[in-house]
């Protein structure tokens, strides 16, 4: 069908607007595709400065592929959009996600080829994924001893981060803080710190990482909206705390910018005056938003943090101007990234601090609706600061940036397995979802999936694939170039339920968007931009 021009936009219609979005999608799976499994190879990638970057880690490549066709670099951006929903909801199996997404949108292209409705397609999609989901959950099995570390292992690539990472897991549990930084050292190593860890699920308003030293802290369930109260903020009770600490006079000039952050609500002028006072060191900052609980919750998130740190909530009945130093809290150290902030060595009584941890814990005994004892839990975790540090080292930064991937990839997997059980790995389980009864598309969309982990792997395909097929779950290989079928989960290979449950979902979620396109927009350009 022939483009359309508009203005400076171009309008691609129906097979030909599916089509780009199939071509795209094409080049990105056989990109990321190319790390799927044990036996995956990584992808160097081209920086605009620097050296180039190496990793095999399906979001981390996904980012980083783009097309000057636009209308093929809109498919390319679907799938990207896929992985990164699984790599913010499980940190791991985005690569698998980007893979099955292709396979779907490849099989509904043959069946709208075949006469059937875009939008009829799309319903099928989506309505078995159902049935997928449902029987994910009844081959889901809660995790056993020892197995954290085989999920570690495989996910990782290496038993020795398997161990350290299951080791972590097991001690701070699957709400508690683990965080992994560059150092320059030859192997990978893991501390355990004592600290108040603020997880994915918070909004971070700072972009990059940063690290604040001798740190005060301001939690607010108070709106705070204007810029004049973020300045009597820290005019009167930032620098009451700075001066009454060193015991100087009310009012002495202070020589150094103070580091402060805050934690709740600062919004509209508020967080505009933050940010250009920073901006102009004035004083160094970041601002982090309340928890996303809702409600009640919320505010406890927060004043469990202001007794951590020895400060006071300000809520909703504080009048600013009458705040004292009193509702400033003080932590030895804050490192705080778009994905977490974590406090270390807080100012608070540790005597106060166990008095509250001894509160929750006797509503945790009292509590009978589960979701709100394992918030209390969650609460509890926190305020007991368990916190497990890795320092990746390695020959040289390309080195250490390849193990940083694969450990944060390993450690959300182990943590999803903590949380939501564990079904057979190395696509076995793809295989055993494809003898469902759902469509002809999702089957080969499934096995197709899985013939890319077994190509990768240097095993014949369609060979194999019909050898794990016509087997009794969960008999499968281990990707690791081993011709026989054996017990995936006896022999220690497995995937967590979180993280196959997110593949299926947000690969049909992408897939039924594409298929279901009746035409593309793009930009053109002008001949001074050609």
């Amino acid at each position: 069908m022939a483009q359309t021009k508009k203005d400076n936009r171009e309008i691609i219609f129906d097979k030909d607007a599916r089509d780009a979005l199939l071509r795209g999608a094409k080049i990105m799976a056989d990109t990321v595709g190319l790390s799927y499994g044990p036996k995956g190879r990584n992808v160097i990638v081209e920086k605009s400065y620097g050296r180039p970057m190496v990793s095999r880690d399906g979001v981390t490549l996904s980012k980083e592929i783009y097309s000057e066709i636009r209308d093929e670099n809109m498919g390319m951006q679907l799938l990207n959009e896929a992985a990164e929903a699984t790599v913010k909801n499980v940190g791991d199996g985005t690569t698998a996600t980007v893979v099955l997404a292709h396979n779907l949108i490849e099989q509904a292209h043959l069946k709208i080829a075949a006469g059937v409705n875009p939008m009829e397609v799309k319903d099928t999609i989506i309505k078995d994924s159902y049935k997928l989901l449902d029987r994910i959950q009844e081959l889901s099995k809660p995790v056993k001893k020892g197995q954290l570390e085989q999920v570690a292992t495989v996910s990782s690539g290496d038993p020795g981060f398997g161990k350290l990472i299951a080791e972590a897991v097991e001690k701070v549990g699957s709400e508690g803080g683990i965080i992994t930084q560059k150092s320059p050292i030859a192997d990978v190593d893991r501390t355990d710190v004592e600290g108040y860890y603020i997880e994915p699920g918070y909004t971070a308003l700072t972009s990059g990482k940063i690290e604040l030293s001798d740190v005060y802290v301001v939690v607010s369930a108070k709106r705070i909206t204007t810029g004049a109260e973020v300045i009597k903020l820290i005019s009167k009770a930032v620098t009451g705390r700075y001066w009454a600490e060193r015991g100087i006079k009310v009012g002495t000039p202070i020589q150094e910018p103070l580091n402060i952050f805050f934690y709740g609500e600062f919004d509209g002028d508020a967080y505009e005056t933050i940010n250009a006072n920073v901006s102009q060191s004035k004083f160094l900052g970041a601002i982090v938003k309340s928890p996303l609980q809702g409600g009640d919750m919320s505010s406890q998130y927060l004043e469990d943090l202001a007794i951590y740190t020895g400060g006071r909530l300000i809520t909703s009945a504080d009048k600013l101007e009458e705040l004292d130093y009193s509702c400033v809290g003080k932590a030895d150290k804050a490192r705080i990234s778009g994905k977490e902030a974590i406090l270390f060595d807080s100012g608070g009584s540790q005597e106060d601090i166990d008095q509250h941890i001894a509160t929750l814990k006797g509503r945790i005994e009292k509590e009978e609706i589960d979701a709100i004892a394992e918030k209390l839990k969650e609460r509890v975790s926190k305020l007991e600061g368990k916190i497990a540090v890795f320092r990746i080292g390695g020959a040289n930064q390309t080195q250490q940036e390849e193990r940083e991937f694969r450990i944060d990839d390993a450690i959300e997997a182990t943590k999803a397995a903590t949380k939501g059980g564990v079904v057979a790995g190395a696509g076995t389980s793809l295989v055993e979802l494809s003898k469902c009864d759902v469509s002809e598309l999702w089957i080969n969309a499934l096995r197709n999936t899985y013939k890319k982990l077994l190509q990768n792997a240097a095993l014949e395909p369609e060979v194999k694939l019909n050898e794990v097929f016509n087997s009794k779950y969960p008999q499968g290989f281990n990707l690791r170039g081993e011709a026989e079928l054996v017990d995936v989960i006896a022999t220690g290979i497995l995937d967590p339920t979180l993280v196959v449950t997110n593949i299926v979902k947000n690969a049909a979620a992408t897939a039924g968007d594409a298929v279901s396109v009746g035409a593309v927009i793009t930009f053109t350009d002008t001949e001074e931009q050609k």
